[in-house]
């Protein structure tokens, strides 16, 4: 009987959308680098971010799909700037999911290859809900605690120092601190593109931690494992491929 309680609740979560989540995109002008990081309290958010170099960053969630990340990164390749492509996702008819919802639901920002960067906060996301622009980076949240969840990312990774990596790793540490996701902690991810590297669309980093009820942490860890010069991908390609796949923290050279 318990075990098949634990079952259930497991399989609840894994069938939730992602629809109580903070996240952060930043821009590196030094590098060129462009980057994300994410949260969640479902099992895996490896959904939420989609990137390619010399094109930008999407991090689509509220009622994520991933044709909402594809489409940003199609309007930014056209060349329509952020607060266009933002716009044309949310008239794009992307709406269905097997969750049911609408597009007042969406929550979504996009970063352009310049570091330009807009969003997009539906009416219907749960409280507290809402975006925030600063320096170099763009914040966002759903069901989180309060609004210093979302202002807390900014303000953190406008003030640490180093590469692009840390200061989305540190944004995501505050976003935790001031209350973070209001049901929990469960996933994480972190995914870096170069602009000017052809290789594997420019990702220089791609990392997860999934079904994890301490997912900052273990992806701070990846983190101490690479290095600037080197690219590194966690086994969240196979989530990406097989969602049913639960991701290691095993990172391995390209």
């Amino acid at each position: 009987m318990k075990t098949g309680l634990i079952f259930l609740f497991f399989l609840g979560w894994l069938v939730t959308p992602c629809n109580a989540t903070y996240s952060i995109l930043g821009f590196d002008p030094e590098t060129g680098e462009i980057g994300g990081g994410v949260q969640s309290c479902v099992p895996t958010v490896t959904m939420v971010l989609h990137g390619e170099g010399d094109v930008g960053m999407v991090a689509a969630q509220g009622r994520p799909r991933p044709e909402y990340g594809r489409a940003g990164l199609k309007y930014l390749r056209a060349g329509l700037d952020p607060l266009r492509a933002v716009r044309a996702v949310h008239e794009g008819g992307f709406f269905f999911t097997p969750w049911g919802g609408s597009k007042y639901e969406m929550q979504f920002a996009i970063m352009d290859r310049q570091g330009r960067a807009a969003a997009y906060t539906g009416p219907q996301c749960s409280d507290y809900a809402g975006h925030q622009i600063g320096r170099h980076c763009i914040a966002q949240g759903n069901l989180v605690e309060s609004s210093r969840v979302v202002s807390g990312m900014v303000y953190a990774f406008e003030t640490t120092k180093g590469p692009l990596k840390y200061r989305l790793m540190a944004a995501l540490e505050a976003a935790q601190a001031n209350g973070g996701d209001r049901r929990g902690m469960m996933s994480a991810a972190m995914l870096i593109v170069k602009n000017g590297s052809k290789e594997r669309n420019g990702v220089v980093l791609d990392i997860a931690e999934n079904m994890n009820f301490f997912p900052l942490a273990g992806l701070r860890a990846q983190l101490e494992q690479t290095n600037r010069s080197t690219p590194f991908w966690a086994s969240s390609d196979a989530i990406k491929d097989n969602p049913s796949r639960p991701a290691t923290t095993t990172l391995r050279k390209p």
